[in-house]
């Protein structure tokens, strides 16, 4: 009887950890462009390694503890997954609605056949453009963890990320039927 409550209680530590980890990129973010005017679209991560917001020691700040497998440290693939644009970096200032535009979140390459990438926590999703294989992924007690432009974290159901018009293609593992693949 125990042991159910403790392992309900670990995922819930292991997303409010996520949530921390989540919000440290997007303050980065946000201080890149300031100083550059831009935010990295692609491999965000290395842009923000280059520029000294992040270090190769504070860089797991950019996983989710919560997913497997394990990401090797410096591997630009497996971070937090940023909504892609058509464009490689996009100005700030160009967002109407900073609170309400999905910038970051858990995200997942959906290609077991992929040996690499396949299964694993993804550096990009695709909100209206783009492959249906990388997906903003609710793994968190159905719910995925979203960083916004405003730099606030919060976790988010398929049907509310739908509602934020972000992303075009989320993914809920079963029993999440009702969010599922669209």
């Amino acid at each position: 009887m125990l042991l159910p409550a403790l392992a309900q209680a670990r995922k819930k530590a292991g997303a409010a950890v996520c949530i921390n980890n989540l919000k440290q990129p997007l303050a980065m973010i946000q201080m890149y462009s300031i100083d550059y005017a831009e935010i990295p679209i692609k491999y965000y991560s290395k842009s923000l390694l280059a520029a000294g917001y992040i270090s190769e020691r504070n860089y797991l700040s950019l996983i989710c503890p919560d997913w497997e497998p394990r990401r090797e440290l410096g591997d630009h693939h497996q971070v937090y997954g940023m909504r892609q644009t058509q464009e490689l970096t996009y100005p700030f200032a160009r967002i109407n609605h900073p609170s309400t535009h999905v910038l970051l979140a858990d995200s997942i390459r959906l290609d077991p056949a992929d040996t690499k990438d396949g299964m694993k926590q993804y550096f990009t999703f695709f909100g209206t453009i783009g492959q249906y294989k990388n997906r903003v992924h609710c793994r968190h007690s159905r719910k995925a963890n979203v960083g916004f432009m405003d730099g606030h974290v919060r976790p988010c159901s398929g049907k509310e990320l739908q509602e934020l018009k972000c992303p075009k293609y989320c993914y809920c593992p079963n029993p999440c039927s009702e969010h599922a693949p669209l």
